[in-house]
């Protein structure tokens, strides 16, 4: 099985309904709608994940990044897992994105963004797949926008989520108090990109 990693620039209408229900099931009532999501996509980097079992297998990915908006993925994951991917392929028959990042650029740092969303379904989670997605997303940030630093804010009680993003390079930078309005403390964690050969 192949797994898509895609930039969306604009969302269509099946597309936001499935990231909607995605965003409820994941995230609950802090989840985002149509009005949050589809200016990220046009005024930010908004990365998806697609399962398929034969569309991406002869596919080529594309000699610029750029050349993306043909709607072919830039990067692929290979899923060789037999058991997580009859689970995928069950999953496939009702949705096809399995993991979303969505990133804010920095008005005030041109070499910085913000990763504002980043979410998955279960049955990839603790298999590498989301540690792949999230470096691919990187990488590409970096390459394509010049992108030298990520932050992002994660309750502290989320120990997984704490513990994926310090695996995966980010370190804690600072404990924000009241971040989202009374008693409500974020951790931010940061981390600095490697420049990307060219």
């Amino acid at each position: 099985m192949y797994a898509g990693i895609f930039i969306k620039k604009h969302l269509t209408a099946p597309e936001v309904k499935e990231i909607e229900n995605l965003e409820k099931l994941i995230m609950g009532i802090t989840g985002n709608n149509a009005f949050t999501l589809q200016p990220i996509a046009h005024y930010g980097a908004f990365f998806t994940l697609e399962i398929s079992g034969v569309r991406l297998k002869n596919f080529q990915l594309p000699a610029e990044a750029h050349d993306t908006d043909c709607g072919l993925p830039f990067d692929i994951i290979t899923i060789n897992n037999e058991s997580l991917c009859e689970k995928l392929n069950k999953l496939n028959e009702s949705a096809s994105i399995i993991a979303v990042a969505q990133y804010i650029p920095s008005i005030y740092d041109a070499g910085h963004a913000h990763l504002f969303a980043f979410y998955s379904v279960t049955q990839i989670r603790a298999t590498g797949i989301t540690s792949l997605f999230l470096k691919s997303c990187e990488t590409f940030l970096s390459k394509n926008f010049k992108i030298n630093s990520i932050d992002l804010t994660v309750d502290g009680q989320n120990t997984s989520a704490v513990k994926f993003y310090e695996k995966n390079g980010f370190l804690l930078t600072a404990e924000k108090h009241d971040f989202y309005g009374s008693g409500v403390t974020r951790l931010i964690l940061t981390k600095h990109l490697p420049p990307v050969n060219l």
